[in-house]
């Protein structure tokens, strides 16, 4: 009698351990749709010749992301942007758009801005990941790239805007994007308390080529929601620091990101033409996803 009841009670341990575990996946379901919206506000402080240059930015886009295919190891997935608003105050100058009161005046560059991010909401693109979240390829940004150029050909302004936004929207850029959001999953089934790590690796606008290295830890998963929080540092080719830490909620069953809160902080050095600036820039970031 005594042996059974050990036997009950160390197949009732190790039952309560593997309901512990919890595999997460990207596996949201073919014919989804959700809707994404990305807000960032931005503080930079920038010091020029002995003078403090602070400005402030921020931005906020929404595109409807739906899953048109689903394999057993890749999703492809139709992205629309569905709207764009961009904000920048400095001592010299103010400019914005916001697709969704279009004549709002911010300054004198509102007609440049308009031409450039108004081409932008209605246009679609498409992502294919894999379950892990790694996003293999993004097709069809390069042609919102050419639209924005040719909307804005002749104006010295805007051709000199563009090329900037450029690399922060072209296929490489939007694919780096994505998965810095998605490719945060575990190898393997894990527990409240567990840690992982993962490496990404991508290239922004200027030539800069950066590494970013995530520890991530599960805080806490029942059958709804599972909770990670992370922290990060990113290399790359320039005399700039980068840390970032956030917290990033999941859908247990899907995999689908609920809600990501993060902070990136950058301090160092650049060079703008022939200077050298000292600099940091904090910025606040929330991202939903919302199924439609």
């Amino acid at each position: 009698m005594r042996k059974t009841f050990l036997a009950a009670g160390a197949l009732l341990c190790l039952s309560l351990s593997v309901s512990a575990q919890v595999k997460l996946t990207f596996n949201p379901d073919k014919g989804a749709t959700y809707l994404y919206t990305s807000e960032s506000n931005s503080e930079v402080k920038q010091n020029i010749m002995g003078q403090d240059f602070d400005m402030k930015q921020s931005m906020r886009m929404s595109m409807e992301m739906k899953i048109a295919d689903k394999t057993a190891t890749a999703i492809s997935e139709e992205i629309t942007f569905k709207s764009m608003k961009l904000e920048i105050e400095s001592p010299m100058f103010s400019l914005g758009y916001d697709s969704e009161n279009p004549n709002k005046s911010y300054g004198e560059y509102d007609g440049i801005i308009k031409s450039i991010l108004g081409a932008m909401p209605g246009k679609k693109f498409t992502a294919k990941l894999g379950t892990d979240g790694s996003v293999t390829s993004v097709d069809g940004m390069q042609a919102i790239v050419e639209e924005m150029t040719k909307a804005v050909a002749g104006d010295q302004m805007g051709e000199m805007l563009v090329p900037q936004l450029a690399g922060n929207f072209s296929d490489e850029a939007m694919k780096a994007q994505l998965e810095q959001n998605s490719k945060i999953y575990p190898a393997k089934s894990v527990k409240a308390g567990d840690t992982w790590t993962n490496k990404l690796n991508g290239n922004a606008s200027g030539g800069v080529d950066y590494t970013i290295d995530i520890t991530y830890t599960l805080k806490s998963t029942d059958a709804k929601q599972s909770v990670i929080e992370w922290k990060g540092t990113m290399s790359s080719n320039t005399q700039l620091s980068i840390t970032m830490n956030g917290t990033t909620t999941l859908d247990t069953k899907t995999g689908v990101p609920v809600q990501i809160d993060y902070t990136l902080v950058t301090k160092g050095t650049v060079s703008a033409e022939g200077m050298d600036v000292e600099m940091s820039n904090t910025a606040k970031n929330k991202i939903t996803y919302v199924k439609l």
